[in-house]
């Protein structure tokens, strides 16, 4: 007997088994390592929300470095206990979880997260991935957009906007983002005007707002 026995215990919630199993050693307990077995009885704890198998791994061997996807995966089950249960037990949610649970559209999830101090956003923005804003607003997900404000979602400075542009995302956006106080760039945003957008409306607003600013510095040199 060995991990099959214990994944199939895991999952119909059979704790006197698995403890059976690791009393007589014929599982081990070691998450340092990465321990394929035992990752494979909690993968199939969570899948089943056996709750109480996961607490006595937890309390017996930690979660290690299993933590992470144990995470994603109660996350695409919303099992709100057993995200509790994984946080409790020192799992870590990092910035993918937060955009997991947007790209499953779970906005109560993502206030979750955030309540337990998942991280919102990365830095530096390399790519439209990297920006909450960017990815909401690009597809005028204006319901997210407002989400991440109530959330406190920070801006990453003048970036946020850069990449907003870079993006695609609409001018209502670009001007509700900057209604809502995001720092801007207005040469870096005008430099970003992607091609099916250039001669249009977003970059005719942004060669305003990079005139109007370039003359009050100049006023302010005079």
């Amino acid at each position: 007997m060995g991990y099959s026995e214990a994944m199939d215990a895991a999952a119909a919630g059979h704790l006197g088994v698995l403890q059976l199993l690791h009393a007589r050693g014929c599982i081990s307990m070691e998450v340092r390592n990465n321990n394929p077995g035992l990752l494979g009885v909690l993968r199939c704890a969570v899948e089943a929300r056996q709750l109480h198998v996961v607490q006595w791994v937890a309390q017996v061997a930690g979660l290690g470095v299993h933590s992470d996807e144990l995470l994603a995966i109660a996350i695409r089950k919303e099992d709100y206990r057993m995200m509790a249960l994984l946080h409790e037990a020192g799992a870590a949610c990092e910035f993918h979880h937060f955009m997991q649970a947007y790209h499953l559209q779970f906005p109560r999830m993502m206030e979750w997260l955030a309540e337990h101090g998942c991280p919102m956003t990365v830095h530096p923005i390399q790519s439209v991935d990297d920006s909450m804003y960017a990815l909401a607003g690009k597809l005028g997900d204006t319901a997210t957009l407002h989400l991440l404000r109530r959330l406190g979602c920070p801006w990453q400075g003048p970036d946020t906007f850069t990449w907003c542009v870079r993006s695609g995302c609409c001018l209502p956006v670009l001007q509700w983002l900057r209604k809502e106080g995001c720092p801007v760039d207005w040469e870096a945003a005008v430099g970003a005007v992607q091609p099916q957008q250039r001669g249009g409306e977003v970059e005719r607003w942004l060669r305003r707002k990079q005139a109007r600013k370039q003359a009050r510095g100049q006023k302010r040199r005079r």
